[in-house]
């Protein structure tokens, strides 16, 4: 009876062999799904960078879209941010994260005919990780406060 329990206590740890392989498939299945997370993580940061960039040109839009700045910068391309335009402006932490700067071009809609119809395009540019970024909405919108409507009986 003593050889079987001194038999059963060798056989009932692992090898060093054993072990060592065991480390060995573990880290052939980690460093893959490690990179995922990684690369995951990355798509994330910079999916993140494009709605925070798209909610800034709405914003920018939305300021803007008065007919009477449209109309009087009509044919102009402007810079922002700018001094001479304090109601156009970059989110402070994306502006200082990604050093963001960005332009709006103001100009008659392209095959029409309309003198009241202005495209209006906003671009938004960014350096994330050293790579250079960009966004853009472009809309149109029509001064209807110049047109004289006919009554219609």
């Amino acid at each position: 009876m003593k050889t079987n329990s001194k038999r059963t206590a060798v056989s009932a740890g692992f090898t060093f062999t054993q072990v060592l392989i065991a480390i060995v498939l573990l880290s052939i299945t980690v460093i893959p799904v490690a990179s995922v997370f990684f690369v995951s993580n990355r798509n994330v940061e910079k999916g993140g960078a494009i709605l925070d960039a798209s909610v800034i040109l709405q914003s920018v839009i939305d300021t803007i879209k008065d007919d009477k700045f449209i109309f009087e910068n009509k044919g102009k391309t402007i810079n922002f941010p700018d001094p001479k335009y304090p109601e156009i402006s970059i989110e402070k932490n994306f502006l200082e994260r990604y050093g963001a700067s960005g332009i709006i071009k103001i100009e008659q809609a392209e095959g029409h005919n309309d003198p009241n119809l202005v495209e209006l395009s906003v671009f938004l540019y960014w350096k994330e990780n050293g790579a250079k970024r960009e966004t853009s909405i472009h809309t149109y919108v029509a001064n209807i406060n110049d047109i004289k409507f006919l009554k219609v009986e």
